[in-house]
């Protein structure tokens, strides 16, 4: 469970670094666009990316549940 968690706090760390750092700079400092038509965009797709994944819960609870293998001991 704790590699679980690391694996997601790093995940999201990653992403918000690319987003909030590289994404931004380059695209206002590099391509010359404006600060606000990029921040709407990285807005949409945040609230884009919550949507889908909302939806994609509710799609999988809805569906008939499978097992998957698992590639380690399950005692």
């Amino acid at each position: 469970m704790l590699q679980s968690a690391g694996d997601f706090i790093g995940n999201n760390a990653a992403g918000y670094m690319l987003v909030g750092g590289f994404i931004i700079a380059y695209t206002t400092q590099v391509l010359g666009m404006p600060k606000q038509e990029v921040l709407n965009v990285v807005t949409l797709s945040a609230v884009s990316w919550g949507f889908f994944t909302w939806m994609g819960g509710v799609l999988s609870d809805k569906s008939p549940s499978t097992t998957a293998p698992v590639p380690w001991p399950t005692t």
